[in-house]
């Protein structure tokens, strides 16, 4: 059963709001091809990071989330410290680009990045 758009908006704010680290929001669309590359970057680099919790958005399933955080572009990737974005990037990001938009923000908190480059 498909969870209903109040209730993933709640579990959302309920995530930023409990979290003990930073929390990485994914704004991603089916239809977009830009997401499907930043996608494939996500699943692979996630299991990499140290003490942050990654949480993927359907901006079709949960469009006041969208402009609540002015999403205007897919794929947009939104870093949450103490409930509140510190930093944003907008399109397709590689593996390199990924790990120095969050690095920063890791090592400010004790965390970590631990990305496998080529």
């Amino acid at each position: 059963m498909k969870a209903s758009q109040h209730s993933i908006e709640l579990d959302f704010e309920e995530r930023i709001r409990g979290s003990r680290g930073p929390v990485l929001a994914y704004f991603w669309a089916t239809w977009c091809g830009p997401c499907k590359l930043m996608s494939a970057v996500l699943t692979e680099v996630t299991r990499d990071l140290v003490g942050v919790d990654a949480v993927w958005i359907d901006v079709d399933v949960a469009p006041n989330l969208v402009k609540l955080y002015d999403v205007q572009n897919v794929p947009t990737l939104i870093l949450f410290k103490d409930a509140v974005a510190v930093d944003r990037r907008v399109g397709a990001l590689s593996k390199r680009q990924f790990s120095g938009f969050v690095a920063p923000h890791l090592r400010a908190l004790g965390g970590q990045v631990v990305t496998r480059l080529p």
